[in-house]
């Protein structure tokens, strides 16, 4: 089981012995004999496909911090990040950035264009049997409970 192998066995008659790989990668680093046989571009593709197995694993965490994760998980081997790394479909797509907008917005000329709700609920019911939300309203800067 070292391997990330699991042998299952004397299930029924009929049955062989059958091997489930486990969800672990075998990298060139674990044997020292694979590191001699194989070149550079293979060696450099095995640490680039544990380094996106963990990004995916740990919610498409950024580089610099899978880098560190061997210090804070029982991970036995440092992550390799490989230099030339290209950016996953999941983080393109989801990727927001803090961004202060250069021109004001337009202030508004009356009160209630200033007031502004959500779709929000089912909510929670009290024990008086009372339903309630708050909703703050710019104009008066005070929160209105309905």
């Amino acid at each position: 089981m070292d391997d990330g192998l699991y042998v299952v066995s004397h299930i029924a008659d009929g049955y062989q012995e059958t091997a489930f790989p486990g969800t672990e990668l075998d990298t060139p680093a674990q044997d020292t004999e694979v590191l001699h046989t194989l070149d550079e571009s293979e060696l450099k593709a095995g640490e680039k496909e544990r380094y996106l197995l963990y990004h995916r694993r740990f919610a498409h965490l950024g580089p610099a911090k899978i880098a560190k994760l061997h210090e804070v998980t029982t991970l036995e081997k440092k992550i390799q990040v490989p230099e030339k790394k290209e950016i996953c479909e999941v983080c393109a797509l989801t990727k927001m950035r803090n961004s202060i907008p250069k021109q004001l917005r337009d202030h508004k000329d009356e009160k209630l264009a200033l007031v502004q709700f959500d779709v929000a609920g089912p909510f929670p019911t009290s024990l008086r049997a009372y339903l309630s939300t708050s909703e703050p309203a710019r104009s008066a800067r005070s929160a209105w409970t309905f």
